[in-house]
């Protein structure tokens, strides 16, 4: 048998100087050209940026239920906790402060904590938590992040990488060192047992997670529907203005959100695709105060798709991903900038998040058949792929119910 440490890492430490000129920022690149025993990954560089200067905090939200990291909670009487998960690069000179006042109003907010102490649950329905997080540097930075809590009245289960799944029963989850929080499951179909789930995957040292709409709508992974969009869409997890595409949506949509970045750069995500791209494809997306649009392509933002197979594609920067949707690929590859067009939290906080889905026009010739996905559409080689797939007797749906 063959044991490999998916959790290595080493630790490389250099020198600053301060030379009393101010400068603008100055970069430090660190290259991996070789590895013993050990395969090299697309990303084989690392860059360091020096600031010289107050840098913002990065800062995340974290829900928890009887001291249970978890993506959703429950009416039960085990009481919930919201924790700020905060870090600042000028630590210790400086101290941060915690404004909660954006959140929901029916919650009573803790003032200037870095978590809300334990309350009883509220009542079943979504609740917007917002934070801000300031420094006290000069000039003082603030980061925005925001987050869903769905409260149901089913029970739900301590759930570490917030994929709407319970550990126990989640083959991915990274909490029994079996994942990775760069990867995420993707369901395939809201009926399918977990271990036919696919994996969603970013870039090696951040984390993807559910988007505020699927924690709204309380789905399994990042897949979401229409109807989904219609109902759970808006900021606060209700029905946003403009729900409605002018594009037909093919293979379901997908909501991620990736966090952990430096402000200002950009993430990769991969998504093995339920349906093969289909002629004249474009992708669309989701902004909770515009609606739907085409993402926007520019130097920092972009499209790309690869064959691969059902439900397995390459890594992310794989040289096997072709700018742009080419005809019966696999496998899309997005990259995003935070803060930039196509990142709907419209801050640059560290994270970028993207509901969207591969969109086709009404009137486009091209000929699909109907399956039952929510709306999405199968090209007749993949369909009849997992058609004699399914004659095998290897291909499983299992119908799952869902809590919310």
């Amino acid at each position: 048998a063959v044991f490999i440490d998916m959790d290595y890492s080493e630790q490389i430490t250099f020198n600053v100087v301060n030379d009393g000129i101010g400068d603008p920022n100055e970069t430090v690149v660190f290259t991996i050209d070789s590895a013993d025993n050990a395969a090299i990954g697309s990303k084989n560089v690392h860059q360091v940026t020096l600031i010289e200067g107050n840098v913002a905090p990065q800062a995340s939200i974290q829900f928890t239920q009887s001291g249970n990291p978890v993506g959703s909670a429950d009416t039960s009487p085990n009481n919930i906790g919201i924790i700020a998960l905060a870090t600042d690069v000028n630590t210790p000179m400086q101290t941060l402060s915690y404004d909660w006042s954006g959140s929901d109003g029916s919650l009573i907010n803790p003032g200037n904590s870095a978590s809300w102490a334990a309350f009883a649950p509220p009542l079943p329905g979504n609740y917007l938590i917002d934070l801000v997080v300031t420094d006290n540097g000069t000039p003082p930075r603030s980061t925005q992040v925001s987050r869903i809590l769905n409260v149901s009245v089913a029970p739900v289960s301590a759930d570490d990488d917030e994929d709407g799944i319970p550990n126990l029963l989640d083959p991915y989850d990274s909490s029994a060192g079996t994942g990775d929080p760069s990867n995420l499951n993707l369901i395939p179909d809201q009926t399918v047992d977990v271990p036919n789930s696919v994996i969603v995957e970013t870039d090696p040292g951040l984390k993807i997670s559910r988007g505020s709409t699927a924690q709204a709508a309380n789905s399994f992974g990042v897949l979401l529907t229409d109807d989904e969009i219609a109902n759970f869409g808006s900021v606060n997890g209700t029905p946003p203005v403009n729900p409605i595409d002018s594009l037909q949506h093919v293979g379901g949509i997908y909501d991620f959100k990736v966090s952990g970045l430096i402000p200002g750069t950009s993430a990769r995500v991969v998504i093995p695709l339920r349906s093969a791209i289909p002629r004249n494809g474009v992708y669309r997306k989701f902004n909770p105060a515009i609606g739907w649009g085409d993402f926007v392509i520019d130097a920092n933002n972009s499209v790309a798709s690869a064959p691969g197979q059902p439900g397995v594609c390459p890594q992310t920067g794989s040289s096997e991903y072709r700018s742009g949707l080419t005809y019966l690929d696999n496998c899309l590859q997005l990259t995003i900038t935070d803060g930039g067009p196509n990142d709907t939290d419209n801050a640059v906080n560290g994270v970028v998040s993207d509901p969207g889905a591969i969109g086709i026009g009404l009137t486009d010739p091209e000929i699909f058949e109907e399956v039952e996905d929510g709306g999405g559409r199968m090209s007749p080689l993949l369909l009849m792929m997992l058609i004699l797939i399914g004659g095998m007797g290897l291909w499983r749906n299992q119908k799952r119910s869902r809590s919310g």
